[in-house]
């Protein structure tokens, strides 16, 4: 992130410093407008690239086999029948794996246990992957200012 917004920036870190600050200010309104405008019209409820992150798991949870253990936690295997084995936990969002902790975007073991029980997918997504946290974080405006004429 340090260096997309360092890249953006390289014209105006050439400049006094009031300018400077002044193009990043505009930079940054600029941008929270257009983030705010966007998401609004977007239909569903997770992000467009966690989804595709999501979708992508859910594709390589066909080569994973999940069996029932109880109180919500899973046995995962190999369809190849490998010794790999994880256990998941869909109530509290765990997996042996740990993509599922780190990320908090489920793997593919536990992408494999929600399909098994036809469960919203979308349920055990974060909420910070989600278009109400968004929405809420680009919510606040920086507002223009007047110029040095006045």
């Amino acid at each position: 992130m340090c260096e997309v917004f360092n890249s953006v920036i390289v014209d105006a870190r050439e400049r006094p410093i009031v300018s400077m600050l002044e193009d990043i200010r505009v930079y940054i309104m600029r941008r929270w407008a257009d983030n705010r405008d966007r998401i609004i019209e977007y239909p569903r409820e997770v992000l467009p690239r966690i989804r595709i992150k999501v979708e992508k798991q859910a594709d390589a949870s066909g080569k994973w086999v999940s069996t029932y253990a109880g109180r919500d936690k899973y046995e995962v295997t190999s369809i190849h029948g490998g010794k790999e084995k994880f256990v998941v936990d869909l109530k509290t969002h765990e997996c042996s794996c740990r993509k599922f902790q780190l990320s908090r975007i489920h793997c593919a073991h536990a992408m494999t246990c929600i399909r098994k029980m036809c469960f919203n997918v979308d349920n055990f997504v974060e909420n910070c992957y989600k278009k109400a946290t968004y929405s809420e974080c680009h919510q606040h405006v920086v507002y223009p200012v007047n110029g040095p004429n006045l």
